[in-house]
């Protein structure tokens, strides 16, 4: 007999539902470990303190070979709501599932993200068939289109769209991430905003500076923040001037919502080593920081070296000579030796000497 847990129950699994949608694990790791994935419906579920199982109705199969149900059975641990030991649970969840076969007849449905010990945390959401129009896709599709499409129809072009498409990039993420940016949501204009900035589109530095008084109040900016700095690797000349205009101010007193901004611009500079990006380098030679000074050298030493564009956590892999290949008629034995980011061969005093020298040179590049 199907034991229902007062009204209580349910509505946690709605609550929690949404709070599934703030995080969601990598399409790159859950597409390969999936043997099938499907869109369908669990009603009920079978729930102990340490086992889950229940059936999927599928409605589609986006992976592997089809079948009208699928019964997933799996390690569990409750979410620490009082259960008797074993109970038949009601449920109502409809979402993107992702199967590992354990057997010929019983799967495992993979983490998709969110808290342990609750449904939704093993699924992406989906909207009922059919899709809104501008969302449907044709069979043809892509695997991962489609899976952009079902996830935006969803309206989860919020923080889980960041977190399952990290890493990937294609003309249907972009066009989500626009319609996001442009949509009248703030926080989606946010995360629209931050995706775009991650994938290095041309304008959405242009777009941020028109942007940020209206959204660097809302939560989500941090995102924005973040993926300029550590993701922006775009050699746009537009892009990096636009970038020297924000960063211009980086290390001055003010609204901190503005200097974080700046911040972040200033290390983006320091990640694309262009010539643009050199006036404001070469200006971090003179600051009162030794942290600072020292990333001006580095980031000079970067672009006369033939370094490509970098993130900050590539930096922390080292090996930079063997890395930097591409062609420099800047490149002498001398502009590689004078390494001085700690703890660099040269000491910090004599590479700063050394850029600051060579700075003053070479007057084209300013």
């Amino acid at each position: 007999m199907v034991r229902v847990l007062s009204a209580v129950r349910p509505a946690i699994l709605v609550l929690l539902a949404t709070v599934h949608v703030i995080s969601a694990a990598s399409i790159t790791d859950l597409v390969p470990r999936a043997d099938v994935i499907v869109i369908g419906t669990v009603t009920t579920l079978v729930e102990g303190p340490t086992h889950v199982s229940f059936d999927i109705s599928v409605e589609e199969t986006l992976k592997g070979k089809p079948q009208k149900s699928i019964h997933a059975s799996q390690e569990w641990f409750s979410s620490g709501i009082a259960l008797p030991p074993v109970a038949t649970v009601r449920a109502s969840v409809h979402g993107i599932w992702f199967l590992h076969a354990r057997s010929a007849t019983e799967w495992e449905a993979l983490y998709t993200g969110g808290p342990h010990g609750v449904l939704p945390s093993l699924c992406l959401r989906a909207v009922a068939r059919p899709l809104p129009e501008r969302y449907q896709y044709a069979v043809s599709a892509s695997l991962t289109d489609k899976l952009v499409f079902e996830m935006a129809a969803a309206q989860s072009t919020s923080y889980s769209f960041l977190d399952a498409f990290a890493g990937m990039d294609s003309p249907v993420i972009r066009t989500v991430l626009a319609e996001g940016m442009n949509s009248a949501d703030a926080e989606l204009q946010c995360v629209g905003l931050a995706g775009l900035i991650a994938r290095g589109e041309e304008g959405a530095i242009g777009e941020l500076i028109r942007r940020w008084a209206a959204l660097k109040d809302e939560s989500p900016s941090s995102l924005i923040v973040t993926a300029l700095r550590n993701q922006f690797l775009s050699r746009s000349p537009r892009a990096v001037r636009s970038l020297a205009a924000i960063a211009s101010d980086a290390f001055t007193d003010g609204d901190l919502r503005d200097v974080d901004l700046r911040g972040a611009a200033a290390q983006a500079l320091i990640n694309v080593h262009t010539k643009e990006a050199l006036p404001f380098l070469g200006s971090l030679l003179e600051s009162s920081s030794s942290i600072e000074r020292s990333k001006g050298v580095f980031g000079l030493w970067s672009f006369a070296n033939g370094c490509p564009s970098w993130s900050p956590s590539e930096v922390s892999l080292g090996d930079y000579e063997a890395r930097c290949v591409e062609q420099s008629v800047y490149r002498t034995k001398e502009t590689v030796a004078a390494f001085g980011w700690p703890p660099g061969p040269v000491d910090p005093n004599t590479a700063l000497s050394f850029w600051r020298t060579w700075w003053t040179a070479h007057t084209e590049l300013h």
